[in-house]
């Protein structure tokens, strides 16, 4: 399911995210264990077991209202009701791996029925073990919307329909204390046409295949102590762009080195961090040279509190016409205690900075959340949860929250 993990996450997943697991499932004592990942055997969804394989099998129900339906400087709330479902196939065998993962989300406003938009996933993924070795290899299908409230998006009357399409393949190769795992990633975006204004716009110009590689070297110092260097190419070939209009298509490289320890068992710090540089295929655009970063630092006062701060900083294609690129730093910052053993608290704050390059201005995206969970038993849990997000920027400002009570059931 890791593997799976990895293709679902397409060209976006990060390396932090694909070499230093967060939050290792386990008893609350195993050093890793977070407050969201421990076992808890009494209340944790179980799945069907099916042979040598595990059917993990999620519904979901929720209701509550959002004040900002379509992220205007004036928008208008409605109540929301949303639906999701997914399914999940994975093996239990010793060696190798496979698994399969379907989901859909149906979100629905009454008094806003525009906005309505159904999301839907499946994926397929597989790992080959030969000796310590490891090859694997995945498809992902997503078909998603983007809204006014996505990051780096115009202002749209309505939810507008992409998919993604990724292909990723991937070997872990251990030497000694060396680990090598070069990767190869094809990510197709499509993008459906949207309304702006009241008029309908193209967004074709945006659709693109990614074709990405990798070479990351890691090296274990000791346990719970290694150094990494990785190099990530990646070329962007736009598959519909307009006649006459400079070419946005590009070529990037990323070069990283950093950190994974565990100075205590209070601490847990895993950081990259390096520079990204993208040329363009026209010369009317001039290079982009960035600083990147990503950080994950998790700290455990105790066995009932973890606190996780996030950093990320990458540059990214611009989705706005007019704009090539942007450089996009998040930082997330949250809180998970456990109040009892079936009471989960959950706190968490976010800010997201788009500096668009060549002179685009910026768009800043800033608020933050607060989350109860009760744990009620193996076949229910339910969650209310409340979302705050202001975005300030050269075209126009909104504020929006989101109250939610959801039931998850699970098998």
């Amino acid at each position: 399911m890791a593997a799976l993990g990895l293709v679902l996450s397409g060209a976006r997943a990060q390396y932090i995210t694909q070499l230093f697991p967060e939050g290792l499932f386990g008893p609350g004592d195993n050093l890793g264990v977070t407050v969201r990942s421990r076992a808890r055997p009494a209340t944790d969804f179980q799945g069907i077991h099916a042979g040598s394989f595990l059917i993990q099998p999620r519904l979901g129900e929720a209701a509550g209202y959002d004040n900002n339906t379509s992220g205007a400087s004036r928008g208008k709330g409605s109540a929301l009701f949303d639906t999701t479902a997914s399914v999940a196939v994975s093996s239990l065998w010793s060696r190798d791996a496979l698994g399969a993962y379907v989901s859909v989300d149906d979100q629905r406003y009454p008094a806003q029925s525009r906005q309505n938009q159904t999301d839907w996933t499946a994926a397929i993924g597989g790992a080959l073990d030969i000796g310590r070795d490891r090859l694997t290899a995945g498809y992902s299908h997503l078909a998603l919307h983007q809204t006014a409230r996505s990051l780096d998006s115009p202002q749209l009357d309505a939810p507008g329909a992409f998919s993604v399409d990724a292909l990723r393949t991937d070997a872990t190769l251990h030497s000694g204390r060396f680990t090598f795992i070069p990767a190869f990633t094809i990510t197709d975006y499509r993008f459906a046409s949207v309304s702006i204004a009241g008029v309908p716009v193209t967004q074709a110009p945006r659709d693109r295949i990614e074709f990405e590689s990798s070479l990351t070297l890691r090296y274990d110092v000791a346990p719970l102590r290694s150094l990494v260097l990785a190099v990530r190419e990646t070329e962007i070939h736009h598959t519909a762009a307009p006649p006459g209009i400079p070419s946005t298509d590009s070529h990037g490289i990323t070069l990283l080195a950093g950190v994974d320890f565990a100075p205590s068992a209070l601490w847990h710090v895993s950081a990259l961090a390096g520079v990204q540089a993208r040329t363009y295929a026209s010369s009317a655009y001039s290079n982009d040279v960035a600083p990147v970063a990503e950080v994950n630092v998790v700290w455990q006062p105790s066995g009932l509190t973890t606190v996780t701060g996030t950093l990320d900083r990458r540059i990214e294609d611009a989705a706005e016409e007019g704009f090539v690129s942007y450089t996009l730093t998040s930082a997330r910052l949250s809180v998970d205690h456990e109040l009892r053993r079936d009471i989960l608290l959950g706190a968490h704050a976010n800010y997201d900075n788009l500096a668009y390059n060549h002179g685009g201005g910026t768009s800043v995206f800033a608020g933050g959340g607060a989350s109860v969970t009760w744990l009620t038993s193996r076949n229910l849990h339910v969650v209310g949860s409340f979302e705050h997000v202001t975005k300030t920027s050269r075209d126009g400002n909104f504020g929006d929250d989101v109250l939610m009570l959801k039931l998850n059931f699970g098998l």
